[in-house]
This record gives C-alpha cells, sequence and structure tokens, in this order.
C-alpha cells in the first residue's frame, strides 16, 4: 500500500515495487525471517489486495509481472491435497501429495505416516500460522537461502485459500521476472470474496523507466477487471 512506502523511495524506481530492503524487515512473514527480503505475489490481484491489509479508502500499487525464466525454477510446494475447486492450483496440491505415497518404497511404508503429519504440519503452518510466523517463515528461508530453491507456493489465507501465494527468492527476481507494469488504485469497497477499487493510473514500462499515464476503459477490460 501507499502508505508503507516510505518518503525516502522512488516511486519512478521498479525496485520500489517489488522486494523491500532487508533493512526495513523487522519482523518475520509468512515466508521470510527478520532481516531477509523475498518477493511476495499471487496468482490474481484480488489476494494481491488483500494480503496487503489494505482499507477503505487507502491508496495502493499492484505490480503485473511476467516469468522470462532461462532456466528451469526450481519450486516448493506448501499447497494441502486438499484445495477448493475453484483454486486454479488445487490439482497441483493433490497431485504432490499422492506423489508422495506413490514413491514410497516397502522399506519405507512404515515411516509414511509421519512424512504425511510431516507434510500436513507444512502446509498448515503456510495457511494457519499466526504472527510471528516461527515455522513457516524458518522453512521458507531455509528452502529459499539455504537449499537454492527459487520459490515456494502456499495458500492464500486471505482468500480463504482460493487462489496461491508464491515467494521468490530476490536474485531469481532480478534474472527471471520482468514488471510489464504498475496500477496504482483506491480501495473503495471490501468483503469476503471480492475487493472493489477505482484505478487511478497506469506505469508503462518503457526502455527500463515506468512512465506513469492516465487510466483509459481500456486499461481495466486489458487487466481483467470487472467494471461495476
Amino acid at each position: 500500500m501507499e502508505s508503507t512506502i516510505s518518503e525516502l523511495e522512488d516511486k519512478d524506481i521498479i525496485q520500489t515495487f517489488s522486494f523491500p530492503s532487508p533493512a526495513v524487515l523487522n519482523s518475520n512473514g509468512r515466508a521470510n525471517i527478520k532481516n531477509k527480503s523475498v518477493f511476495y505475489c499471487t496468482d490474481h490481484p484480488y489476494p494481491a489486495i488483500k494480503e496487503a491489509n489494505g482499507g477503505i479508502g487507502e491508496v495502493g500499487f499492484l505490480g503485473i509481472w511476467e516469468i522470462q525464466a532461462s532456466r528451469d525454477l526450481v519450486y516448493l510446494s506448501c499447497l494441502p491435497e486438499v484445495l477448493p475447486n475453484m483454486n486454479n492450483w488445487h490439482e497441483f496440491g493433490e497431485f504432490h501429495y499422492n506423489f508422495l505415497i506413490e514413491k514410497q518404497s516397502d522399506e519405507d511404508s512404515k515411516v509414511l505416516p509421519h512424512k504425511i503429519a510431516l507434510r500436513k504440519l507444512i502446509t498448515d503452518k503456510f495457511m494457519l500460522e499466526k504472527p510471528q510466523y516461527h515455522i513457516s517463515s524458518m522453512i521458507a528461508n531455509e528452502y529459499l537461502y539455504d537449499n537454492d530453491c527459487d520459490l515456494l507456493l502456499y495458500p492464500s489465507a486471505q482468500s480463504f485459500q482460493d487462489y496461491i501465494n508464491f515467494a521468490f527468492h530476490p536474485n531469481v527476481v532480478l534474472s527471471h521476472l520482468k514488471c510489464k507494469k504498475i496500477v496504482r488504485f483506491k480501495i473503495n469497497k471490501i468483503t469476503n470474496q471480492q475487493v472493489g477499487f477505482n484505478l487511478l493510473g497506469i506505469g508503462e514500462i518503457e526502455n527500463d523507466r515506468i512512465k506513469w499515464r492516465k487510466i483509459t476503459d481500456q486499461d481495466g477490460l486489458d487487466l481483467g477487471f470487472r467494471k461495476e
């Protein structure tokens, strides 16, 4: 949200809308420990705005990013085996759960219940753990910073698991993600299932610079936003 951007930060710099400086991270997040930065993003604007905890009348920025990877990215799935059907990733969580079971040898069958219980503990922590996120932040830091994992996938608690959150290592963002545009908006309605907002401006990326301009009706259509 705009209120969280320091007066010293430049809104003409793409970095301002990506991952924060470790120096300003004074507490754990769900997928980062104190003073360690990650790039948080989602698969839909609704959870992105909800996860930012903005209120009615607040102004925020929504970055539209695209993966342009030059290699296969390594991920850790923290998705449970059961997700709401409207979640586009629900088959993904089920796949990884079944993969764990099917790949067990006869010798490993005795420890399978423990592995399933451990998997459930991890997925539950990424959905339900409260601040200070001691467990989920520790797991995320272990994989992103110590095990060469590029990104984590976990359900969006703010959207009741209808959507997915991602946490990227900052260096992966610099090398394999590209910001396409930035949308400035003002929240005018919040419900459990919907966020209403007015579009205030668009920042187009041209020659690695942010060029701000006024919004048009076509912008909302191009971004997939529904007009009411």
